[in-house]
């Protein structure tokens, strides 16, 4: 039955009968939600490895609200400074860093792309000092989570984010650390190893 209606949508918007609703690119999502009045914003960037490894480096951003002082938590066991305050410039250069990561998630451009664009010098500098990191079938995610006046929102993708977990550790003095298997959802919103 299920795959009956299938076919007959799919022929119903062949046919030019029904017209598919436009998806707006994530980079936009991810804007649109940082611009929104947001009382809490949780960042994560994850390597996924093919070993069913994650490694994180998450922060989670919390204000009374919209105009309120904002406030920094680290969700993955790491203690940070008690009403730990983050200044309009750090929020201006996280936000810029999450927009860069979201837009490389979108062109789907991975390490291996990434290196194979530079001149060999540069590739061989950008993997010594861990700028870019590249597995045999690693892939890195970003996930964001926040908490609006018109609800919940959740956004992932996956794409290399590099510059964005240099961002986070230097702003937030966190760490990139593996998250037990138990825990995937609850940090990233969902098990990236999960069958679909």
């Amino acid at each position: 039955m299920i795959r009956i209606l299938a076919l007959l949508c799919g022929f119903s918007f062949c046919c030019g009968a029904a017209k598919a609703q436009p998806v707006t690119p994530f980079p936009d999502r991810v804007r649109a939600l940082l611009d929104s009045e947001w009382t809490e914003l949780s960042i994560t960037s994850a390597l996924c490895t093919d070993t069913v490894q994650v490694y994180a480096t998450a922060v989670r951003l919390k204000r009374e609200t919209p105009k309120s002082p904002v406030y920094y938590s680290l969700p993955l066991g790491q203690a940070a400074p008690e009403k730990a305050a983050v200044s309009e410039k750090e929020l201006q250069m996280l936000y810029t860093d999450v927009l860069a990561a979201a837009k490389a998630a979108f062109a789907h451009q991975y390490p291996v792309e990434i290196l194979n664009s530079l001149p060999p010098e540069k590739a061989k500098e950008m993997i010594r000092s861990g700028a870019v990191k590249v597995g045999p079938n690693d892939v890195e995610m970003l996930s964001i989570r926040g908490r609006t006046a018109a609800g919940e929102v959740l956004l992932i993708e996956y794409g290399p984010f590099a510059p964005l977990d240099t961002t986070m550790q230097t702003l937030f003095h966190t760490k990139l650390l593996e998250v037990k298997p138990s825990e995937h959802k609850s940090i990233l919103g969902l098990d990236p190893y999960a069958e679909e």
